[in-house]
């Protein structure tokens, strides 16, 4: 027979095993953590619209390492913005060990080139923080021979067959984070560029608008910034700078330099 004292033990031993469940949910593990920051760096410097943020967890228990393993990343593209940049990294919580030592990386790109990288490494999470503000500083390849200097064109087009270049066409190689700016004798232009080795490729250049009272000079603008968007290949000799592209070159000489033989 089913009595009351069965009946009030029924219910008292469901209370305890519904409280029981509810302990063990309350103490399990959250499947992800954050950790959150910001991407930043000390030059007054502008990027580009086209830099793209990489900010990485890495796992550097074994030592620092550039190949450390990355356990979770975020992509950022800047868009216009300049820094900080602010970060939110989602991380799975099963994948850190506690023994272990995790630390937050970031590199900034211009163009697909690493121009930004973290020099140290800001340890988080096993050490009780989760928030880590990354500062990053410019590769030794974002500063070519080229940034800083100011070249004047002389002539154009293939080897053998070097057109002389009306005068007021320009360039100049900014130190600040691979910019370019110049003149196509009529029209100022900018924009970005990036150098591997010897190579070079620019940007998509931005000009001014105006209209050329010659119609010559008109014509060289033109073609001196579609031969620069296809640039390839520079080489500096004394004052003077080559830029190649498929058919020919681009020949310059440095601003405030004396005049120099042309050599394609």
């Amino acid at each position: 027979m089913f009595t009351f004292k069965r009946w009030f033990m029924v219910i008292i031993g469901a209370a305890v095993v519904a409280l029981g469940t509810g302990a063990t949910r309350a103490q399990e593990t959250p499947k992800f953590g954050t950790v959150t920051g910001t991407v930043g760096y000390i030059q007054k410097i502008a990027l580009a619209n086209s830099a793209e943020v990489l900010v990485e967890l890495v796992d550097v228990t074994a030592g620092t390492s550039p190949n450390a393993q990355a356990l979770a990343s975020q992509r950022i593209i800047a868009n216009g913005r300049q820094v900080p940049f602010g970060y939110a990294l989602n991380y799975e919580v099963a994948s850190i060990d506690p023994a272990g030592r995790y630390a937050m990386r970031a590199t900034i790109f211009i163009d697909g080139a690493a121009r930004w990288l973290t020099t140290g490494d800001y340890p988080v999470i096993t050490n009780g923080k989760f928030s880590a503000d990354v500062l990053v500083t410019q590769s030794s390849s974002a500063q070519s021979n080229l940034a800083g200097t100011q070249w004047k064109l002389v002539s154009y087009g293939p080897p053998t067959a070097q057109t002389p270049a009306l005068a007021g066409s320009t360039l100049e190689f900014r130190t600040d984070a691979n910019t370019v700016m110049g003149s196509g004798g009529c029209n100022q232009f900018s924009g970005s560029y990036t150098v591997t080795g010897s190579t070079i490729k620019f940007g998509a250049l931005l000009s001014t608008l105006m209209a050329c009272a010659d119609d010559k000079m008109n014509t060289q603008e033109q073609k001196y910034f579609v031969l620069l968007g296809g640039a390839t290949r520079y080489e500096i000799s004394g004052e003077q700078l080559k830029i190649e592209y498929k058919e020919g070159s681009l020949i310059f000489v440095r601003v405030g330099a004396a005049p120099a033989t042309q050599q394609p």
